[in-house]
């Protein structure tokens, strides 16, 4: 269930970031906050286009 949680990948770039090893694999970790990533910035991009949010 936990790795549903989107913090769950962050904490896992960071770790492997920091102690080299994490719970799951690297590439697929950053994949997930990647994704995550591109997702919320074409959110936001979307919002703004709309009108409904202003720079």
């Amino acid at each position: 269930m936990s790795r549903i949680d989107p913090v769950f990948w962050l904490v896992q770039v960071e770790r492997i970031g920091f102690l080299g090893r994490g719970d799951v694999d690297a590439v697929w970790a950053l994949f997930v906050v990647w994704a995550l990533a591109a997702a919320l910035s074409a959110w936001s991009a979307a919002m703004f286009a709309t009108g409904r949010l202003k720079p």
